[in-house]
């Protein structure tokens, strides 16, 4: 309750305050199941949902946390669930890491390496995970090799994305021209992508994936096994 300016009462001229309610707590224009389903978190619903639950994004990490917060502490039925199952701090961690734009970053095992010189290596993520490219045919600088075709290679990597997730495909140099095909049951179809050193294309298709790049030292291409969940 909060105290509204004062008025004169009727009886006998004696100041009285009045007292008002403070407004009542109105949700996020979204319903918590977007956010949480009851204690299972998903990146890419946090991604879009939590700027929309705390209102505003503010600048600061911390004050996004706050912001999320504010709204469980406010009432949502979703985050009280979480609390009550100790789980808060993990989203809270979590919503920090999707507030700071966060991806995996380079995949933890060793890159690929060649018998002899090429292209620098190149890999792959997606929200929750990436993965080397296999080198695949290339002419750079001074050597010009040609790999088998990628559909009779045991040795290509295994890449498990979501259908229409969003991809990020990260060279070591620019390029200036780029392709990506995907080859599936005999029949490939082509995209052609923005130049760029981080490459970006949702997984519209699995199948075998071919990126193909040209650049002031070459051309090159990487490929690797695209099996959509």
């Amino acid at each position: 309750m909060v105290a509204a300016p004062r008025q004169h009462s009727a009886r006998g001229g004696r100041v009285q305050y009045l007292r008002q309610a403070r407004p009542a707590f109105v949700s996020p224009a979204r319903s918590p199941r977007e956010i949480v389903d009851g204690t299972r978190l998903k990146i890419e619903e946090l991604r879009e949902a939590v700027p929309r639950a705390s209102c505003a994004r503010p600048e600061s990490n911390q004050g996004y946390r706050d912001g999320v917060l504010r709204v469980g502490r406010n009432g949502s039925a979703a985050f009280r669930r979480l609390r009550q199952a100790g789980a808060l701090g993990a989203l809270v961690a979590l919503v920090a890491a999707v507030a700071a734009g966060a991806w995996p970053g380079p995949p933890t095992g060793a890159a690929p390496k060649l018998d002899q010189p090429g292209p620098p290596p190149a890999w792959v993520e997606s929200t929750t995970f990436s993965r080397w490219l296999a080198f695949s045919s290339y002419c750079w600088k001074t050597s010009c090799v040609d790999m088998l075709p990628p559909a009779t290679r045991p040795d290509l990597p295994v890449f498990r994305p979501r259908r229409d997730q969003l991809l990020r495909f990260h060279l070591r140099f620019l390029p200036t021209q780029a392709k990506l095909t995907v080859l599936n049951g005999g029949m490939s179809k082509q995209y052609r992508l923005r130049p760029a050193r981080v490459l970006t294309w949702r997984a519209a298709k699995g199948g075998i994936l071919t990126l193909a790049v040209h650049a002031s030292s070459g051309s090159a291409s990487y490929v690797i096994r695209l099996v959509l969940r």
